[in-house]
């Protein structure tokens, strides 16, 4: 009961901001709340907490910004940082899809591609041979299927940033990869690189 209230007051405080209420204010009015001693949500099981979605994609977008002006600067794609921002961009448009018809707007349907790795020479790309689905049984994959290639080394490689060998059960997987993130990634880089997103899988 206590959760179904909490939520419908975040609803409540996001509906105001929508109208132009601050959003500190609003924020304010939801610590308020009775039963909302703990405002970030915070679960020691998992270690994740609640966050504003709003807050969350303005520090994405402000971060990608000031990196692609800085062109001393490198970001490797689908590793080290990289698989943590695409985490958290993938948390925003998770909310984005299951907004209250009240705050949904023209263009929040889809996912928000701006908070995505760009074609700039900011983001270095991974160079690969076209890319297959693959069905990979051993751990972490546990059977899931990815958009990979083989590289010079014979690792497999998949477009997000899992690896393994050809000892870990791979077999050939058909139509679309279980992986969200390959499935993903592979819509992002249509057209930019050699064999995803141009039929070659």
């Amino acid at each position: 009961m206590t959760q179904d209230k909490d939520r419908k007051a975040a609803i409540r405080a996001r509906m105001a901001f929508a109208t132009g209420e601050p959003y500190a204010e609003a924020a304010r009015q939801l610590r308020r709340q009775p039963g909302a001693g703990d405002p970030y949500g915070y679960d020691p099981a998992t270690d994740t907490l609640r966050v504003s979605r709003h807050d969350l994609a303005r520090l994405l977008l402000q971060f990608r910004e000031e990196l692609e002006r800085d062109p001393g600067r490198q970001w490797s794609h689908m590793a080290d940082y990289d698989i943590s921002f695409e985490r958290l961009a993938d948390a925003v448009d998770y909310a984005r899809a299951h907004l209250p018809p009240g705050l949904r707007a023209a263009g929040t349907d889809g996912p928000d591609d701006r908070m995505r790795c760009k074609r700039t020479p900011v983001y270095r790309w991974p160079v690969h041979r076209p890319v297959e689905a693959l069905k990979v049984r051993a751990a972490p994959s546990r059977g899931a299927s990815h958009y990979a290639w083989w590289d010079r080394h014979d690792f497999g490689q998949a477009l997000c940033g899992f690896t393994f060998t050809r000892d870990d059960g791979v077999t050939p997987a058909g139509g679309e990869p279980s992986c969200p993130e390959c499935v993903r990634e592979k819509r992002l880089s249509a057209g930019h690189q050699p064999g995803i997103g141009s039929g070659a899988a």
